[in-house]
């Protein structure tokens, strides 16, 4: 298996950790294929050509400082594990202070990661938000454990605060859901308020409504199938591409807690720009996310 491209150190010297999770057993879409979306952005990250490109961003000019390079940062490929063995891995990532990438894989997937985060958080005695990028909001209740119940499944959890979470990019939501954001109170912003409202208004909103302690899921069918026809369940009327990367890029310093990208599908893909698009926000997340909260520990791999 080809490692991701920006993977320089190892375990104990990385402070991001990247690892897939080549699994869609939680998805009941009529489209397969995100089990194999791991493999497909790493390869097609090995066939980009390596800029040393300074700066805050990509897209933006060098500052002055030359303060941020993506291949400065300490990043390790865990490479590939089984959804099963995904509370116990992403437990230790955290345990060592370091902050988990993960590549699905469909979405139900980001439970097994919100139930790791929900243990450690407990261990320190503090909640935290989740940033949820999705066109469909994740919220049925009377079928759990798969990846339309996501975000009900984590309402569970003690110690994320389901209130002072962010749904972003709704647009396909179902009645049953539209009733559990109600009496959860989570905060959403539908795919309108895009159109309605400036995105800095849209990220000011979200910045005032997560608490200190923050992680962040993409659904890739929250952009429009014109810039990522490559998901199992695409939803016409989406956010672009760039407004995704500039989200990405100004509410992932709010998140020290990592982040995943799920819902690529590969087979259905036109010209890999989908997974190239997954790629630039990989890198937007490794140069923008805060430094962990925990402590490191020395664990047992």
């Amino acid at each position: 298996m080809n490692k991701f491209a920006l993977s320089n150190k190892n375990f104990d010297n990385a402070d991001f950790i990247i690892f897939g999770v080549a699994d869609e057993t939680g998805s009941r879409a009529k489209r397969k294929g995100t089990s194999l979306a791991p493999a497909e952005i790493r390869k097609v990250f090995s066939k980009f050509e390596v800029i040393k490109k300074h700066g805050d961003s990509f897209f933006e000019p060098a500052d002055a400082s030359l303060k941020k390079a993506v291949q400065d940062f300490n990043v390790y490929d865990l490479g590939n594990i089984k959804k099963e063995d995904v509370r116990t891995k992403v437990y230790d990532i955290l345990n060592a202070g370091k902050i988990p990438i993960c590549i699905g894989g469909d979405h139900s997937i980001t439970y097994e990661i919100l139930h790791s985060l929900n243990k450690k958080m407990q261990s320190i005695g503090q909640k935290f938000s989740i940033v949820y990028f999705d066109a469909h909001p994740d919220f049925i209740s009377s079928y759990t454990h798969y990846y339309g119940s996501v975000l009900y499944d984590a309402s569970k959890l003690d110690m994320l605060d389901i209130e002072k979470s962010v749904i972003v990019g709704m647009r396909e939501p179902e009645m049953e859901e539209l009733k559990n954001i109600q009496k959860y109170k989570i905060k959403y912003i539908p795919i309108f308020d895009f159109k309605s409202k400036s995105v800095d208004s849209i990220i000011s909103f979200i910045r005032k409504t997560v608490l200190k302690n923050v992680y962040i899921s993409i659904d890739m069918d929250v952009v429009d199938p014109a810039f990522a026809p490559g998901v199992d369940v695409p939803a016409p009327g989406g956010i672009s591409s760039l407004e995704l990367l500039y989200l990405i890029k100004s509410i992932a310093p709010l998140s020290n807690l990592g982040a995943d990208i799920m819902e690529i599908s590969p087979p259905y893909d036109i010209n890999n720009i989908t997974s190239m698009l997954g790629v630039k926000i990989i890198e937007e997340l490794i140069v923008s996310l805060k430094k962990p909260i925990f402590e490191r520990s020395q664990v047992h791999r």
